[in-house]
């Protein structure tokens, strides 16, 4: 079965919109890191929503090649996870007025 060729980059332009559209108040009202933590995640939703993969999967998937095409979705999926991750573990020590905080005990019941 063949991985669609833009799979990366739909799953890519998701996030990013739907970062983008949460974010457009958040950047209205907090325009300074408020803390270390608060900086890494502002950064790693960047990286998220505008690092374009395309270069890397033309150079390394020639056109006819099925296998390497699937093994660099499947690479690419599990980096978007894992920076997703990577924002998802900060989530709890946002600012309280963040458009993403969620507590720690919300965190947990919707575990």
């Amino acid at each position: 079965m063949a991985i669609p060729n833009a799979y990366i980059v739909c799953v890519t332009l998701a996030m990013s919109n739907d970062y983008l559209h949460k974010h457009d108040w958040c950047s209205k009202f907090m325009n300074r890191a408020k803390t270390v933590i608060h900086a890494e995640y502002e950064i790693i939703k960047h990286i998220i929503a505008t690092v374009d993969i395309s270069d890397v999967k033309n150079r390394l998937c020639p056109d006819d090649d099925e296998h390497a095409l699937t093994r660099f979705n499947k690479g690419a999926e599990n980096v978007a996870n894992l920076i997703q991750n990577l924002a998802d573990r900060r989530t709890h020590r946002l600012p309280s007025e963040h458009a993403d905080y969620e507590s720690k005990l919300m965190k947990k019941v919707r575990a």
